[in-house]
């Protein structure tokens, strides 16, 4: 779930299968690939020392009931996870803007199109997928429309619903985000714009949006650990009061930094989701003892 610069389509999530499954298979039994119908059209099927009920793999007991803990659950090990594919599209990479993401702009019908492309190419192999991108979000609508126009199944996860339910779930009612200078524009173009309607979205000055421009492109340009680029995004962190602050940009959770604020990393909430998804957690929360 690491940023991919240029980042894209990103993130296929889930035990589903077509072609992908033949790896899992091989670990956990000698089904014929071929015969696999995928988890939306199963109820209950055998497959080796597996099995899968309504949408959930669970491992037998030695008594043959299925395990407590579901697919496969927070103690499985690494031949438990899930098949996850990463898929990198350099024509939807960033950086993105008011050039390309806003309806009528001169790269909008381009990215829009290439947005298309990948999701129609990862909903063939998952279950789940996501943007591992923030400011691309300003799509969500687009995609969510595209995939019920075409009948696809692969659903998309959000990660701007995905900082709602957290804001939700752990009653944050004030949030300050920071980001891209599209991102920040919580008035207007950020895609978090819609979380106003439940949470108090400070507006930041011209002067600060704009330094956290140039720490995004210091970082893409310098590496997170180069000490200009540590100081500068310090200093941007600094310069701003607030509680609880949002990281939206992929770059900037990668910063090392000494802060009281609560900093809220959106890309760990839409990973823990995906996660919790592709273990059968229909909510998308992971149980607490994760």
């Amino acid at each position: 779930f690491a940023p991919l610069p240029p980042a894209s389509i990103a993130i296929r999530i889930a035990p589903d299968p077509i072609r992908p499954l033949s790896s899992f298979i091989q670990h956990h039994g000698s089904q014929d690939d071929d015969a696999w119908p995928g988890p939306a059209r199963l109820a209950e099927a055998d497959w080796g020392d597996w099995r899968l009920r309504a949408g959930r793999w669970d491992r037998p007991s030695p008594e043959g009931d299925p395990g407590e803990s579901g697919f496969p659950g927070p103690k499985a090990g690494d031949k438990d996870a899930p098949i996850i594919t990463l898929m990198n599209i350099p024509k939807v990479g960033g950086p993105h803007g008011a050039w390309d993401l806003i309806k009528g702009s001169e790269g909008y019908d381009s990215l829009l199109n290439g947005l298309k492309e990948a999701t129609r190419s990862i909903a063939t192999v998952s279950d789940y997928f996501c943007i591992a991108c923030n400011t691309l979000h300003k799509n969500q609508s687009e995609i969510e429309k595209f995939l019920a126009e075409e009948k696809i199944d692969c659903k998309f996860v959000s990660i701007v619903d995905s900082v709602s339910q957290h804001c939700e779930k752990n009653k944050i009612t004030s949030l300050v985000v920071m980001g891209s200078k599209m991102t920040t524009d919580v008035k207007e173009t950020s895609p978090y714009a819609p979380l106003s309607e439940s949470v108090e979205l400070p507006v930041l000055s011209e002067e600060l949006r704009d330094r956290q421009q140039k720490a995004l492109e210091m970082i893409k340009a310098k590496g997170a650990e180069n000490k200009e680029v540590q100081e500068y995004f310090q200093a941007t962190l600094d310069s701003f009061d607030a509680t609880n602050v949002l990281l939206g940009c992929t770059e900037f959770p990668l910063m090392k930094v000494k802060t009281e604020k609560v900093l809220i990393d959106p890309t760990q909430l839409l990973a823990d989701r995906l996660l919790a998804l592709s273990w059968g957690y229909s909510d998308g929360n992971l149980p607490e003892n994760c």
